[in-house]
């Protein structure tokens, strides 16, 4: 699982989020070792195999990025060109087209690139009711904790509030998610195309009818239509990782056939013949498979992607 593909300089201009952000470089050499060490497979071959008419080859993987962040068509794709490869893109549907990302990486941009200062995160949490013996002392833990608090309660208007506790308009960067005409040339590209959600929002968070909408505006969306033609995506990865029982109903009777969740695990693919399955996902990023010098380090990749628990999540063993 893969989210941001961006270099150096334009991540730190973009204030993005170092956790889910890797150089294009980074996700070339993570693609050799892939090629090195797995057989990479499409979407299409985990479908069919989920449906008894395929059997994976051995150490399968499948490639996945998660959001829709314009820098998947700009950077990702001519790695994944160069390597002749096939991924998946999970798209979180309202953000396509938009300027902003995430309200969540508004935040912590701007606190990364200073517009909000730590003393406004400071009375920021305070009129949260997150006194001082709850805050970490590191800068950028305690912005993430006001993510994390803010998150809660998912406030409306949190733009707004945004400028509020910086004090001044923050400042617009250049568009960051994907146009439908960029994600129309990814798809021409061999890469397919998933849902991750309507608005990002952690689905087993929330209430039954926010739910119901969610999926009736996924279905309604017609961001996975090609050249005028109704496409329906069979794939969905939870957003933040987050789902239920119920969720997983709800995803089904909307005729998703693929559940991804961000489970760090080795799929047990083992014959367990009328069981449905979440997918798990490991995540790559520059923490767990970079070194001191910020290059990717073949040792410490092998131990991330394979030493993980090795196990099937079947839909059956999911509490509600």
């Amino acid at each position: 699982m893969f989210h941001r593909v961006l270099p150096e300089k334009e991540a730190e201009e973009l204030g993005a989020d170092p956790l889910w952000t890797i150089r294009p470089e980074i996700l070339s050499d993570a693609i050799a070792f892939f090629m090195r060490h797995y057989n990479i497979v499409s979407l299409g071959q985990v479908r069919r195999h989920s449906h008894g008419g395929a059997v994976l080859p051995p150490r399968a993987l499948l490639i996945t990025f998660d959001d829709g962040w314009r820098d998947n068509y700009t950077y990702a794709l001519p790695v994944l060109r160069a390597h002749s490869c096939p991924a998946v893109l999970f798209l979180a549907v309202h953000r396509v087209g938009h300027e902003e990302p995430f309200w969540e990486e508004q935040v912590f941009a701007a606190w990364k690139t200073g517009a909000l200062k730590n003393d406004s995160v400071g009375r920021w949490l305070d009129d949260l009711g997150v006194g001082g013996g709850q805050r970490p002392s590191d800068e950028e833990k305690l912005a993430r904790l006001l993510i994390r608090r803010l998150q809660k309660d998912m406030p409306e208007d949190i733009e707004g509030q945004l400028e509020h506790y910086a004090g001044k308009p923050v400042r617009r960067f250049p568009r960051q998610m994907l146009s439908k005409e960029e994600i129309e040339q990814l798809r021409s590209n061999g890469v397919a195309l998933g849902a991750h959600g309507f608005t990002h929002r952690p689905l087993a968070k929330l209430d039954e009818r926010q739910l119901a909408q969610e999926f009736e505006r996924l279905a309604q969306s017609p961001v996975f239509d090609s050249r005028g033609v109704a496409e329906r995506p069979c794939a969905i990865s939870f957003p933040h990782g987050s789902y239920s029982k119920r969720v997983i109903e709800m995803a089904r009777n909307q005729g998703f056939e693929l559940m991804f969740s961000s489970d760090s695990v080795i799929n047990d693919l083992a014959e367990t013949p009328g069981k449905k399955r979440i997918w798990g996902r490991i995540v790559v990023d520059c923490q767990n498979v970079c070194g001191k010098n910020g290059n990717v380090d073949k040792a410490l990749m092998a131990r991330h992607m394979m030493f993980e628990t090795r196990r099937a999540i079947f839909e059956d063993d999911i509490a509600g």
